[in-house]
């Protein structure tokens, strides 16, 4: 007979328990790389010739060259928060291809490593197979995200000017944290909903960084494009502009319901076609 309860505990920390190393090396690479950025930080706060040169090179980029990557609004290189919005920016890309990638993979590993056939030998059905899937993968990208965040604060707080008070510092930081962590639900649940059909492990990897790449490449032509200004809707790596955050604390409120749609789409399309869905076993 099969368990009565959709959350099962064993479950969890079984697939836990494989995916924590993955999830350690992107999230220490990740807060690494985001720490080495900042450590050039006091270096160009006390060398103005470094500023000038860095905006110098970034004013000779073309502005669809800027775009890409939500760096089309100058700010001053020599104030922490604006300097790391920038550098967040663009290892945010990243970020939200582990997302991708991580929901890809929820469902599809099982079948393509034919570990669906141990499943099925325990009192579970399809839908808390996927419930608890999906609870995993969510609890992974939050440890993830909490572990590559407090890398990353940790290092800011190294080389944050002594007038700057803590508190000016991480409420904003957490701020961008926090709407970059909803980002990569949305991009999480969408591959999520792929991960239902797929059925090779192989391809898990490639699909994910497609599903990314598609959306991040509308985001450019709805940024460069002023006809194609609605493809940004479609493309939830630019609904996050970190210095706009950082400033006062703005998301758009209509980015949020995109973001919705996404997560309550991916897990309905998921739950309707693995529920009917026919395993090579």
């Amino acid at each position: 007979m099969k368990g009565r309860f959709f959350m099962r505990a064993d479950m969890i920390l079984f697939d836990l328990k494989r995916n924590i190393r993955t999830m350690l090396i992107w999230a220490v690479a990740i807060g690494a790389v985001l720490s080495i950025y900042l450590f050039f930080f006091p270096t160009m706060q006390t060398n103005q010739n470094y500023i000038k040169l860095f905006q110098g090179e970034l004013e000779m980029m073309p502005d669809q060259v800027l775009a890409m990557f939500n760096m089309d609004d100058m700010v001053d290189f020599s104030n922490l928060l604006n300097y790391y919005g920038y550098i967040s920016n663009i290892i945010f890309i990243a970020s939200c291809i582990y997302a991708c990638v991580l929901g890809a993979g929820a469902l599809a590993k099982e079948e393509g490593n034919k570990t669906i056939e141990f499943l099925y030998t325990m009192p579970l059905t399809r839908k808390q197979i996927l419930i608890n899937k999906l609870i995993t993968s969510f609890i992974i990208l939050f440890l993830f995200t909490f572990i590559s965040s407090i890398i990353t604060m940790f290092s800011a707080v190294i080389v944050k000017p002594s007038t700057m008070a803590l508190f000016d510092l991480i409420i904003p930081m957490m701020k961008v944290i926090g709407y970059q962590f909803l980002i990569m639900t949305g991009f999480m649940f969408l591959s999520f909903g792929f991960s239902a059909v797929l059925k090779k492990t192989s391809i898990i990897a490639p699909i994910g960084m497609v599903i990314f790449f598609v959306t991040y490449i509308s985001g450019v032509f709805g940024k460069t494009i002023k006809s194609l200004k609605f493809l940004k809707y479609f493309s939830p790596y630019y609904f996050i502009e970190s210095n706009k955050v950082i400033k006062n604390g703005y998301f758009n409120p209509y980015y949020l319901l995109i973001l919705a749609f996404m997560i309550f789409g991916g897990f309905v399309f998921a739950y309707f076609y693995y529920s009917k869905k026919d395993f090579k076993i």
